[in-house]
């Protein structure tokens, strides 16, 4: 198998132009309908603001969840665009959460894990999309479809040529054709592949285009005379075609013959001339030049490649290779690494960064850096036995020879692969539209929220109400939709920020005051509990449990005294609340006031005689006073009660406040 065969393996209908596949397109079109996005997500939320202005709430959250899983997808989409399938996936993850059968998402994820190299989550999907579009044959044969490119990038070319050719069963277009014939040259059934690119051929027509993408193929499968014989045609057709002259260079250096290496170097720069931004061609030309010693040249190419895409790893493998020969260890170190960070795929170009793990190694040994180079020269060596067990017929990873030593330069090239050239105009566009639909997206999280809370549940609409803040924290209502539903849900951690900020902004709201006072105690922050209730700290003696925390709260935080009078004041007020009796007492036992508590825990029991802690306990206060069989005999029902005691129990209960009253859509 060639380097060539690395060609990161998008559908290949992709790498057309439109007039390539137009009756491809058109018969997508007639049977599904283009997506215009807008009218699509303009349609979802409109409907939904129509079903709440109605009341039909359960309608309304279904056209939320449409909206946003649409828009997500579509934020999705437009980072891998940008070559960011790290933030995609998150995306992805949140659309298919939202809308768990939808095949359209499913799909555009499995696609974009496929071309990022995530390939096991990849077929993960695609399985999943064969289960669940069973009685339809159009989703099944892009199922299919997925499912078997997925293979051929997994090497498992039997599997992915079942797969391929089930979904041409379905659905023959020529994405799926290219790919199986991919499949058959992967299998060495040239045959096969000419059969179907001939068919490809006469329904398609005699274009630049389509011996482009053959020659792809030919060349990724280690077909090169027949691929080279294809960008010739190409450039008879079309000399000015973009990519032939760089395609027709890699198959000339494919072939490991000397004497076409000059040959090769010509066609890139016919290359340079048709695209003359093109980072790849300059990042090749740098490795043949660092190939020939041709140090000043090789700088050029690969300082030029680096400032027209500084995120493709290739130029910086070949600078740190270059780097390295003339014994240049700190810049060669910097470059070895910025590649090996860039560089998500191991697998893309015949594991080509083996290379930058061996160098790096052979580095750090200089430096004494022994186990850290023995972990890049095992990663390296990995890498090999992954390569050459791919290709047992090439052994052209790690045995260059030359002053880089084990992975010395190479002179092949691979096809032109998929690293998407990150545009800051692109980049700025999704930006764009990203901050456009963030405020009616954290509107449909909000209104998602309250109406989980409307029907009591108080949980998912914290839920809700945070992605709410994640994507317009400044929306009028949401902490104080958030912040009590969290509390109704006794989440009360979540509960804290969103309270605190609704406080902060409203001081004389005492009941938020006291939601925000509970949430503290209740997260065992004492100091913020303290701090919080202290300025209706009057208002408490009439609310026995806000009171009762703040009380504790104070005890906890140093003030003894303080807390004990404020104790003992709600005693007096509530004597029937076994609570204030048990606090009181921990407190009097905490004080050394031996006597003072074991009244308090005395009267805690006879309140509370199911609640273990209060005998846990009185059973200290005895043993404290040296009531040695009191102790046991407390000690005793104490360890009965809480083995069928939830954890907690006995805590000072603390209803939700407002619970039935649930947040309203703004």
């Amino acid at each position: 198998m060639s380097v060539m065969k690395q060609l990161q393996r998008r559908a290949a209908v992709l790498l057309l132009p439109a007039a390539m596949f137009v009756s491809a397109v058109s018969a997508q079109s007639q049977a599904g309908g283009k997506r215009d996005v807008g009218a699509i997500l303009e349609a979802h939320y409109n409907a939904a603001e129509h079903f709440r202005a109605e009341g039909r709430l359960p309608q309304a959250a279904a056209e939320y969840r449409l909206f946003l899983a649409d828009a997500l997808t579509e934020f999705a989409l437009g980072e891998t665009r940008v070559g960011n399938f790290a933030k995609a996936a998150p995306y992805f993850d949140e659309a298919l959460a939202l809308e768990p059968n939808s095949p359209q998402v499913r799909l555009d994820y499995a696609r974009a894990a496929m071309d990022f190299g995530d390939v096991d989550h990849a077929r993960t999907l695609a399985k999943q999309l064969i289960v669940e579009e069973a009685g339809n044959p159009q989703g099944l044969a892009a199922a299919h479809e997925v499912l078997g490119r997925t293979l051929l990038r997994m090497n498992r070319d039997q599997e992915a040529r079942t797969e391929l050719e089930a979904a041409m069963a379905l659905n023959p277009d020529f994405p799926d054709a290219y790919n199986l014939a991919i499949a058959c040259l992967d299998m060495d059934d040239d045959k096969c592949a000419e059969r179907l690119f001939s068919s490809l051929e006469a329904t398609y027509g005699d274009t630049p285009q389509i011996h482009m993408e053959f020659g792809r193929a030919w060349g990724e499968s280690d077909f090169q005379p027949r691929a080279e014989v294809e960008f010739r045609k190409v450039l008879a057709e079309d000399p000015n075609f973009p990519e032939a002259h760089y395609c027709l260079a890699a198959t000339y250096l494919e072939e490991n013959v000397p004497s076409k290496v000059p040959l090769a170097e010509k066609e890139l720069q016919e290359e340079l001339k048709i695209t003359p931004n093109d980072f790849l061609t300059y990042a090749a030309l740098g490795k043949l030049a660092v190939s020939a010693r041709n140090y000043p040249a090789a700088a050029k190419y690969l300082t030029r490649a680096i400032e027209l895409n500084p995120k493709s790893p290739d130029a910086w493998l070949y600078l740190g290779q270059m780097q390295y020969n003339q014994q240049q260890w700190a810049p060669a170190e910097k470059s070895l690494r910025q590649a090996i960070q860039l560089t998500t795929d191991p697998s893309r170009n015949h594991y080509q960064i083996q290379k930058g793990y061996y160098l790096l190694g052979r580095i750090l040994m200089r430096e004494g850096q022994q186990q850290a180079a023995a972990a890049q020269m095992h990663i390296a060596q990995g890498y090999m036995q992954n390569d050459l067990s791919r290709d047992k017929n090439r052994l052209t990873g790690m045995q260059g020879q030359g002053q880089a030593g084990m992975g010395g330069p190479q002179t092949t090239l691979a096809l032109k692969d998929t690293t998407v050239n990150a545009k800051p105009a692109d980049m700025e566009r999704l930006a764009a539209f990203q901050k456009q639909m963030a405020p009616a997206i954290a509107d449909s999280y909000n209104n998602l929220g309250a109406i989980a809370a409307s029907s009591n549940d108080f949980s998912a609409a914290t839920s809700w109400f945070q992605s709410a803040a994640e994507w317009n924290p400044a929306m009028p209502g949401l902490n104080y939709n958030w912040g009590r539903a969290a509390f109704a849900a006794a989440r009360f951690g979540d509960a804290v920020m969103p309270l605190s900020a609704y406080v902060r902004d409203h001081p004389d709201d005492t009941h938020m005051r006291e939601a925000l006072g509970i949430s503290y105690c209740m997260s065992r922050n004492y100091a913020g509990c303290a701090a919080t209730l202290q300025p209706m700290a009057g208002q408490l003696e009439s609310n026995p449990q806000a009171g009762l925390l703040y009380a504790d709260a104070l005890v906890r935080t140093g003030q003894a005294a303080a807390g004990i009078q404020r104790l003992a004041a709600l005693e007096k007020a509530h004597p029937d609340y076994g609570a204030i009796h048990l606090e009181l007492g921990e407190a009097y036992l905490a004080a050394n006031k031996t006597g003072a508590a074991i009244a308090e825990l005395e009267s805690a029991v006879h309140l509370e005689p199911r609640d273990p802690r209060c005998h846990r306990e009185l059973a200290r206060a005895y043993q404290a006073a040296g009531r040695a069989a009191d102790a046991d005999r407390e000690t005793h029902v104490w360890q009965s009660l809480q083995n069928g005691a939830s954890a907690g129990a006995g805590e000072a209960s603390v209803p939700p406040a407002g619970s039935s009253m649930p947040p309203s859509p703004n």
